[in-house]
Order: C-alpha cells, then structure tokens, then sequence
C-alpha cells in the first residue's frame, strides 16, 4: 500500500522514455529518407525496428507496472 505513488511514478516514467524512444525512432527514419545515401549501412532497418520495438516493449512495461496490485 505505501508504494502506491512511487508505482505510478515509475510506470509514468516508463511510458513517457517508451513514447521518447520511438519518437528517436521515427526521427531516425526521416533522417535516414532524406540524407541516406551508398554509404547508409543496410543494417540500419534491423536497428530502427529494434528501437521501434524497444520502445514498445517500455511502454508496455510501465503499463504493467501501473496496473499492479
């Protein structure tokens, strides 16, 4: 009962770096469309996606974090 509030700081705090990551991650796209070039590794797919999904899987945490007894 006494970590009622330090458990909604932390899942709140875990959402927004989630909603950070994949907003870096959709930043990261655009950069890639507009200066990519021969040189842009081809690799670089797999890792926006794992950040992409990263993120995902942060937000679903402090959800699950919130949503505990």
């Amino acid at each position: 009962m006494g970590f009622t509030i330090g458990k909604y700081i932390v899942g709140v705090a875990m959402i927004l770096l989630g909603i950070y990551q994949i907003f870096n991650s959709h930043k990261y796209v655009r950069e890639i469309q507009k200066d990519g070039n021969k040189t842009t590794s081809h690799f670089v797919g797999y890792a926006v996606w794992s950040s992409f999904a990263f993120g995902l899987i942060i937000i679903g945490i402090g959800m699950s974090i919130m949503s505990m007894k």
